[in-house]
């Protein structure tokens, strides 16, 4: 046994605190309730670039694609990473693809892509636009969540994205109709700053070009005085369209607001940049009927072929290559123009570019001959894009790919095409993008309260298993292997942990598949490996061809059986199990996914094969059982609500009925997937009592593609069933619980269903566990590697409150804030808790108030609160009946005029944070707490009208904190980063 004690990142995520309903989730575990982690080594992500926007002061941002999502790479002017940006030098990870990007005036990037829209049967697609803030965060005042997504009927792509002086966003491309996707009209929209479409453009935002039945728009430039132009096809020739500002075509540009252009070659239209005269230069790749070559043309702003360009309005590059692909324009400060691709030579691509006078010939002062091609010694490079900075030199970035390998690359130039060997040391970049590989699978409560999750991680050269232990706070448990921490690996193969228990003596049993064959390791509670399990805590075992394991149970005599290709026992010491199945093995028909034991020793395990969902019982010795459905098997093909089945998880409550949870869709339309519970009878039969058939289902998310993975019963038997949601853009975490007799259960946030923000990308549960009230969930988020996120909620069984919330008000009142109630109802009522946040998401108690207890008209309630802060506060009622249940009231805000301002720099710091304050000049005390709200510092001081204190944070761990500094008439609270 192999184990590699590294290192853990917490990544801070948002919780969206929804107003009609607040978030199960327990503030004071980890940050907001959640903990990310990653164990592991850096894994080298595939990406590809798509983007160069440049700043001011010389740094560089590259918009790159990796793992399905869009990111941003900061880089300092030298090509180094700008590590005070996101995380370690990335942005959170927008589940956008296929981006174009831009830039605002205020600094923030706009990205325009595609999200796949599964309410249609395949390759269907929506717009998509998301906002980043300039540190890297995406921008909530975007939409709402930072992303805006919108369908326009069918197939729609967008091509290309401009921004206007106000800030308002223009994207261009097309939609392809459904069924045959033969017919695709040219798309316009435009978006207010905040996200929304712009009424005032076309119609409700959107225009619609229909001029022939194949067109699209590739790319969208705005000219000085509002009008756009486009680049596109239409039918099978070149076109370029012009419209006015409210989105209606200029009839002054050809008479009819586009112009077809005939080229005399087959042309793939690209890019389009606008000279300050207007003039429209236009780049393409044409096809001279040997071999793809760059195109740059020049037009007037009627249209027409610009004749003083190379005497047509047209420059034909050739690079001497097999094929040259022209991708990207820019315009240097004296006119000329630069142009960006790649060219196929000697088996090979590399970037090519090529630099043209304002007359349109080759520049010969660049490279010798106008023309320069960049090898990054891999099989293929493809530059995407290019920008020219304000010094002269061009910047080119795109991807190469390295045997199995792709990787962001760029490469900068001298303004004589030579490389600039500021940059990087050699003039080319090649961004690995190392972010952590982890995924939790499972976990398990300890009888302490104390979680452990599993899963696996990469150690830089495969996978291997993966354990945390986390305290009930979220943090990670250093009496467990040291750190919190520990893999285990079973040699060269990939080691993947699906399935964790404890057994009565508290050692630790994780299963899964090393490889091509079962593994199982067993810990001792300290997390050292227990050699007293096969001679050194873990063994393997090949029972095919093709192995895999998914769930572990304990018996109660110790035994270990485990299932998934198929079914294995092992005694307490790890050696076979001989009296199961004589052999310790039994194969079955089906894919295992999981393994209940009843109280009489009898085997239920679920699973699918193909279509099906199979459900099997077998005695203790391994025998089918014959009570049980029919000869032992029961197959749900073709019942409930669609035919495709996939059951995951399973339990079996006190009166021995079967729970099953998983998702159900129909076969020819599998896009169409949501949550699904079953309840069989003890004998195999479906239980009518459960929603009138067995089958109760539930859709968590908006779009039908919802995939229920792992299921617990509660004590009070209320089903508990977790996975994730699709919500257009990505999964989301997604819990659900149902009542007994299969029903949602509206006590449970409000609707039945609470979905969780796991991170800024792709997230979902891979498995829960429940103790005492407290669910926990666990699987993996993105920012933008794949992190072990872990989730805690509050979930109390005590039912619905006895109590009736009619109102629940809050009013600024001489610089207090009234907080206000009602009541229609009250029985066995106990308390309020008042409770006060400055952002929403992270509450604390401020005071309470005792219940009438018992009442059948209205109780009206009041409370002051003396001293809001500045700026925001949001209240909550936490609302307590007289045997400790508990649920919450909606958030309600006040904002508070700010009487002075409040400044911490640098920010992040490292040993010296100075603060800094004006419209004070009276006796302060600071506090700062962690990102749990404990108190970590404090003092007292004078703060003097533009003056800066020094405060020593040399002694705090790298981490988020909130400083708080409180004078006698006003409070301010702003958070720093300590690195």
């Amino acid at each position: 046994m192999k184990k590699y004690i590294l290192f853990c990142i917490l990544a801070i995520y948002c919780v969206l605190v929804a107003d009609a309903q607040p978030s199960l989730l327990d503030p004071a575990f980890g940050v907001n309730g959640i903990v990310a982690t990653d164990l592991g080594s850096p894994f080298a992500y595939t990406n590809f670039g798509k983007q160069v926007l440049l700043q001011p002061d010389g740094s560089i941002y590259l918009v790159f694609e990796s793992a399905g999502a869009t990111l941003i790479a900061k880089k300092l002017p030298g090509g180094s990473p700008d590590v005070t940006y996101g995380n370690k030098g990335y942005s959170v990870a927008a589940p956008v693809v296929n981006a174009h990007a831009a830039i605002q005036t205020d600094g923030k990037i706009v990205i325009g892509g595609i999200v796949t829209n599964p309410d249609y049967y395949s390759n269907q697609y929506d717009f998509a636009l998301a906002r980043f803030n300039t540190d890297g965060s995406l921008d909530y005042t975007f939409d709402g969540d930072g992303i805006q997504v919108t369908n326009l009927g069918s197939a729609d792509f967008i091509n290309s994205i401009a921004i206007q002086s106000d800030n308002k966003i223009v994207v261009a491309g097309s939609t392809v109709f459904a069924p045959y996707f033969d017919v695709s009209y040219i798309k316009l929209a435009r978006y207010n700053a905040d996200g929304s479409l712009d009424d005032g453009f076309g119609t409700g935002g959107i225009v619609t070009t229909d001029i022939g039945d194949n067109q699209y728009a590739s790319s969208v430039a705005i000219q000085s005085d509002g009008k756009i132009v486009i680049e596109g096809f239409i039918d099978v020739g070149y076109a370029l369209l012009r419209y006015n500002s409210d989105g209606t075509p200029d009839l002054a540009f050809n008479g009819t607001g586009y112009k077809n252009i005939d080229f005399g070659a087959q042309s793939v239209n690209n890019t389009i940049v606008l000279q300050s005269d207007n003039k429209i230069i236009a780049g393409s790749t044409l096809f001279n009927g040997t071999n793809n070559d760059f195109a740059v043309a020049r037009f007037n702003t009627d249209g027409t072929p610009d004749n003083t360009f190379d005497g047509d309005g047209i420059q034909v590059t050739d690079f001497a290559g097999a094929g040259d692909t022209l991708t990207s324009l820019a315009l240097q400060s004296d006119g000329k123009i630069v142009a960006s691709g790649y060219s196929s030579e000697g088996g090979n691509t590399n970037f090519a570019i090529a630099r043209y006078n304002t007359n349109g010939t080759l520049d010969n002062s660049f490279d010798g001959d106008g023309k320069k091609t960049t090898d990054f010694g891999g099989s293929n490079d493809y530059a995407s894009v290019l920008e020219i900075q304000s010094d002269g030199k061009i910047i080119a970035a795109g991807y190469t790919v390295n045997g199995s390998n792709t990787y962001l690359a760029s490469a900068r130039y001298n303004s004589d095409g030579t490389p600039d060997n500021s940059f990087d040391t050699d003039g080319m970049l090649v961004d690995h993008v190392n972010e952590g590989d982890t995924h939790y699978t499972c976990s398990v409560i300890q009888g302490d309260g104390k979680i452990l999750a599993a899963g696996n991680t990469w150690n830089g050269t495969n996978y291997d298993f993966a354990v945390v232990r986390y305290n009930t706070d979220g943090s990670l448990d250093n009496t467990f292997s040291g750190d919190g921490k520990l893999t285990t690996g079973f040699g060269t193969t990939n080691d993947y942990a699906n399935s964790i228990a404890i057994q009565n003596d508290g050692k630790i049993v994780v299963a899964g598949t090393a490889g091509d064959n079962f593994a199982v390791t067993r810990y001792n509670v300290d997390g050292t490996p227990d050699n007293t399990f096969d001679g050194d805590g873990s063994l393997t075992t090949d029972i095919g061809d093709h192995d895999f394991l998914n769930s572990v149970a304990i018996q109660n005599d110790g035994k270990i059986l485990v299932g998934g290709s198929a079914l294995a026992r092992f005694n307490t010491n790890g050696s076979p199990d001989m009296s199961f199945n004589a052999t310790g093995q039994l194969a079955i028909s089906f894919t295992c996914n999981s393994i209940a034991i009843q109280s009489d020793g009898k085997i239920v395990a679920c699973g699918t094969y193909g279509g099906d969902g199979l459900v099997a019982r077998f005695n203790n010795d391994g025998s089918p059982d014959a009570t049980f459905a029919t000869a032992g098997l029961l197959d749900i093909f073709g019942e409930g609500e669609g035919s495709f089945w996939t059951l995951k998880s399973m339990a079996i409550q006190n009166d021995g009925k079967i729970v099953i949870g998983g998702s159900n869709g129909n076969s020819y339309r599998t896009s169409q997937v949501h949550f699904i519970v079953v309840r069989l009878t003890a004998d195999g039969n479906l239980d009518n009592t459960f929603d009138s058939d067995g089958f109760a289902a539930a859709y968590p998310g908006p779009s039908n593609q919802d995939y229920g993975i792992s299921m617990i019963i509660q004590p009070d038997n209320k089903i508990i069933l977790a996975g994730s949601a699709y919500n257009r853009s990505n999964d989301n975490f997604a819990i659900v619980r149902f009542n007994t007799d299969g029903s949602l259960d509206n006590t449970f946030s409000g609707d039945g269903i609470e979905i969780t923000k796991g991170s800024t990308a792709y997230n979902g549960i891979a498995g829960i566990s429940f103790a005492n009230d407290i669910l926990y969930a666990v699987g993996y988020g993105q920012y933008p590697g794949n992190f072990g996120v872990i989730a805690k909620y509050l979930v109390p069984s005590g039912g619905p409150l006895p109590v009736a919330l009619t109102d629940f008000t809050a009013l600024l009142k001489n610089g207090s804030v009234l907080l206000q109630w009602q009541t229609a109802s009250e029985h066995n009522l106990g308390r309020f808790i008042i409770e006060r946040s400055i952002d929403g998401n992270r509450f604390s108690p401020i005071g309470d108030l005792n219940a009438r207890g018992n009442s059948d008209i209205k109780v009206n309630y009041s409370t002051l609160d003396q001293q809001p802060v500045n700026g925001a506060n949001f209240y909550r009622l936490k609302i307590v009946d007289a045997d400790g249940n508990f649920k919450y009231s909606k958030i309600v805000e006040v904002n508070i005029p700010r009487l002075f301002s409040l400044s911490v720099y640098p920010n992040p710091a490292t040993n010296i944070l100075y603060i800094q304050a004006s419209g004070t000049n009276e006796k302060s005390t600071f506090q700062i707490f962690d990102a749990t709200g404990r108190k970590i510092k404090g003092g007292a001081f004078t703060l003097q009208e533009n003056t800066s204190v020094p405060i020593d944070i040399n002694t705090l761990s790298k981490g988020t904190y909130y400083l708080r500094l409180s004078g006698k008439s006003k409070a301010e609270t702003t958070v720093f980063v300590k690195e």
